[in-house]
């Protein structure tokens, strides 16, 4: 829910950066819908993990969420110096 909220803050920034923002706004929005609707899956699998004593880790969703992270730091990025230009 705080990935859509920041992105919904971002939106102010359109009128400083332009148009490139809302890219940073939609992935923002979208990272964290898919976040929200895996939450409820992901939490049933480890609960089910931990009354069975075979809790396995997350790593399609921690590679995920790690994938976004870079992807957004680096479009970010780019808005950023393409607005100081």
């Amino acid at each position: 829910m705080r990935l859509i909220l920041t992105a919904t803050a971002l939106l102010s920034w359109v009128s400083s950066y332009g148009r490139p923002v809302i890219l940073v706004t939609g992935l923002l929005g979208f990272a964290g819908l898919w976040i929200y609707a895996g939450q409820r899956t992901r939490y049933d699998r480890d609960v089910d993990g931990v009354a069975n004593g075979r809790l396995r880790p997350e790593t399609g969703a921690v590679m995920g969420i790690a994938v976004c992270s870079v992807i957004l730091g680096v479009v970010a990025l780019g808005v950023i110096v393409a607005g100081l230009l």
